[in-house]
């Protein structure tokens, strides 16, 4: 008796939901979704970047724009050295009639 049986194998995956975030400025937080069967690594490119993983959500807070001009920085989401997702994340600045805050924060 001969039988063939259909095979499927699936290989490592990550998805992000957004794969691009801006953050207002110093404190503020987005969340994205991270779609992966199993453990990520998390890895900001730049100290102004907070990310930290909670279950199958990422929480990316901002920290103070000292230099004073819309930042870009990105999030990497490592399950193999080959297996990875990037999110984007901007800092913008806030303009206001009394002046640019690089901290969140309307300066007088």
């Amino acid at each position: 008796l001969k039988r063939t049986v259909p095979v499927t194998q699936y290989g490592l995956s990550i998805k992000t939901n957004p794969s691009e975030i801006i953050l207002a400025g110093a404190g503020d937080e987005q969340q994205v979704e991270i779609i992966c069967d199993i453990p990520v690594k998390v890895e900001a490119s730049d100290s102004w970047i907070n990310a930290t993983q909670v279950g199958d959500t990422l929480i990316v807070k901002a920290g103070a724009n000292e230099a004073i001009k819309t930042r870009k920085g990105t999030v990497k989401l490592s399950v193999t050295e080959n297996v990875y997702a990037v999110i984007s994340v901007y800092l913008m600045m806030i303009c206001s009639e009394n002046g640019i805050s690089n901290t969140g924060k309307v300066q007088a």
